[in-house]
């Protein structure tokens, strides 16, 4: 999922001030864009490099993604989170939410609820719907602020109707259960069916335990559920050597920022509340897809692609190959990595021994990870299937 989110603040430094250095900038930052949408990373890294350096808002954004995800360089958390936080510092909501990212995971900085709380309220105030979402979760949790399901729904309730699936399937279950607001059964209804046709398929299976109502059909309301295949392990002796040409696949949606400022309620940093939702009253976010971390930028809009990671557990891992020998698969990594640096270099991996029995007996298995992020991890494996190396995804 990508969004467009309309930029605030100022996009250029004091320093650039003079309209002949804002016309270069400008322009220099488009040049990054058409290298970054190219796949030309170390020609955007050039051009945004010293524009981030000058306090340009939106190339100091663009180089967290740089680093966070290792577009043309080695994956760095701990500079993705020193550019994320000098453009957060300039009110630049994605590297907000970013940031907020950043600190939940403790990727690159020490792992604190509080910040990333106090990040994503700054985030959510200028209308970013995915910060709204993560914010109502951690007001549903008691996740580094005190728990408070009113403050929960209201977050939930906003980034619904600015359009966001899971915000719409959490404001639906606050509606079924009560869980800040009254009961309204009819408003659970609508919203899961909002969810539902936005690919939530938790949202499906809550409707369908809902029922209709009196006047409506249960076929008007839950779409039908798509089947998944289960992928067949492949046991090589050597890894495969063919590539082609990477292809980057996206999906835009719009979503409007408040251009007025907003009073949202402030995190205190340090110790958080963390108590824990009971478990007939909380939200089961373990099967769906919730937080969020912006992808690319523009300078007339912010094109957002989203990496989404699971809300439960340690991270996925992208099963590459089983191998004959631990030896086998340790150099197949040297060469998976050797061949795809821009996808797998700086990711950690493991060799996993499983006994299958029988005749195959035990064999090796290749994974990278664990990734931070499920949809990450995903998009990763799609590059790598383009490239014609196999993988799938695998749990903890």
């Amino acid at each position: 999922m990508r969004s467009v989110q309309k930029r605030s603040g100022i996009l250029v430094s004091a320093v650039l001030a003079s309209a002949l250095v804002l016309s270069t900038a400008h322009a220099d930052f488009e040049a990054g864009m058409r290298a970054y949408d190219a796949g030309d990373y170390a020609a955007a890294i050039a051009e945004w490099q010293p524009l981030a350096e000058q306090g340009n808002l939106e190339a100091q954004f663009g180089m967290g993604i740089i680093y966070e995800n290792g577009r043309g360089i080695g994956r760095d958390y701990t500079e993705a989170a020193k550019w994320y936080a000098a453009a957060a510092e300039g009110g630049h909501p994605g590297a907000q939410f970013n940031l907020g990212n950043i600190y939940q995971q403790g990727l690159g900085v020490p792992k604190d609820a509080s910040r990333a709380v106090y990040w994503w309220t700054l985030s959510a105030a200028q209308g970013l719907s995915d910060a709204q979402l993560n914010l109502g979760i951690a007001y549903h949790r008691g996740d580094g602020v005190a728990r408070d399901q009113d403050l929960a729904f209201s977050w939930f309730q906003r980034a619904a109707e600015a359009g966001n699936p899971m915000g719409q399937f959490s404001a639906g279950y606050a509606f079924e259960t009560g869980l800040g607001t009254k009961v309204d059964l009819n408003e659970a209804r609508r919203l899961y069916a909002a969810a539902a046709e936005a690919g939530i398929q938790q949202a499906a299976n809550r409707l369908a335990e809902l029922g209709p109502p009196d006047d409506v059909t249960a076929t008007e309301l839950v779409p039908e559920t798509v089947e998944t295949t289960e992928t067949a392990e492949v046991i090589l002796e050597d890894a495969p050597s063919e590539d082609i040409t990477e292809i980057e696949t996206v999906e835009t949606t719009e979503v409007e920022t408040i251009e007025t400022a907003e009073t949202v309620p402030e995190p205190t940093f340090g110790d958080g509340s963390t108590e824990t939702a009971t478990e007939d009253t909380a939200i089961d976010y373990s099967q769906v897809e919730t937080t969020e971390t912006v992808e690319t930028v523009e300078t007339a809009a912010i094109d957002t692609e989203t990496t989404t990671a699971t809300a439960q557990g340690s991270g996925p891992y992208i099963q590459i190959a089983a191998y004959l020998s631990e030896d086998r698969a340790e150099a197949a990594w040297q060469d998976m990595t050797g061949r795809f640096p821009d996808l797998l270099d700086g990711l950690p991996h493991r060799v996993l021994m499983v006994d299958l029995g029988g005749e195959t007996g035990t064999v090796y298995r290749l994974q990278a990870g664990p990734m931070p992020a499920q949809a990450e991890a995903q998009a990763i494996c799609n590059e790598l299937k383009a490239r014609n190396a196999d993988c799938f995804l695998v749990g903890p």
